[in-house]
């Protein structure tokens, strides 16, 4: 790729002229500082002598290596002028050099430059613009692949659609069984229900049978205790009661038989203190 002239052309000049006492000379002083420290590699960035609103990259899809390096086989040159009231307008630009792929190409950049400059209208441009060329530069530097890996990077995308659109399709049949759920949830309960024929339906008197036998099978087993309520049923509330009550009684029976033991210590230990006395004397 040749290297073109550093110094600036007429229509550069005209298009600059006055940029400096403009209002934001300022601004685009300082995005020409950020664009030095942004493209440090050599060449990648050149600010032209003519004036402080020139510039000239040179983009390589990995500005760390070197120019003749295989990785950096496409590359691209351009040149930019900024106008006294950019950012508030775009800036002019072209390209000033290209090699690695046809220059029938260059239209599809140039187009991707433009609308990366004019989606930052108002800010700075220059360098979101040179991070799509390079984008761009690195998609056709990649080595060409043999038949077979691009057979298997093929297969590797097919299986990667594949299960992503079978989890999407898991997902959405999860919500669809949860909505299902929600939706026949109101008309599950027992109202809802058909009932069992009249004929095959508990009367009365039989559920008082089995409610009396019920009964009687788990007063005889202990399970309940006998009482004066009907059918012998002890209530949940005499249950706690009764329960409450034992509970009392071995806690009591427990305190007395700690306190006997107490006692009976106290008493071994006053004949233990007596008899000291008595040796003593």
């Amino acid at each position: 790729m040749s290297t073109p002239s550093s110094s600036c052309s007429s229509s550069c000049s005209s298009s600059c002229s006055g940029s400096s006492s403009s209002r934001f000379a300022a601004e685009q002083a300082e995005e020409m500082e950020a664009l030095a420290a942004l493209l440090p590699h050599p060449g990648e960035f050149q600010l032209l002598p003519c004036c402080c609103c020139c510039c000239l990259l040179q983009l390589l899809p990995f500005g760390q290596r070197p120019a003749a390096d295989p990785l950096n086989k496409a590359q691209v040159q351009l040149k930019f002028s900024l106008p006294p009231d950019y950012p508030q307008v775009l800036p002019h630009w072209h390209f000033t050099g290209h090699a690695g792929f046809p220059e029938a190409e260059l239209e599809d950049l140039r187009e991707k430059i433009q609308k990366d400059l004019e989606r930052n209208l108002g800010g700075p441009m220059i360098f979101s613009a040179s991070e799509v060329a390079v984008e761009w530069l690195r998609e056709r530097s990649k080595p060409v692949q043999s038949m077979y890996d691009q057979m298997v990077s093929r297969q590797q995308q097919q299986t990667a659609a594949a299960a992503a659109a079978a989890a999407d399709g898991e997902d959405s049949n999860l919500y669809k069984d949860s909505d299902s759920q929600e939706e026949h949830s109101p008309g599950n309960g027992p109202a809802d229900r058909p009932l069992c024929p009249e004929n095959e339906r508990c009367s009365k008197e039989e559920f008082e049978r089995w409610a009396a036998a019920f009964a009687e099978e788990m007063i005889s087993k202990g399970i309940w205790g006998s009482s004066n309520s009907s059918n012998g049923v002890v209530t949940g509330k005499q249950l706690f009661l009764e329960n409450a009550a034992a509970a009392a009684a071995a806690a009591d029976e427990e305190e007395a038989a700690a306190s006997a033991a107490f006692w009976n210590d106290a008493a071994v230990f006053e004949r233990d203190a007596k008899g000291l006395s008595d040796e003593e004397d």
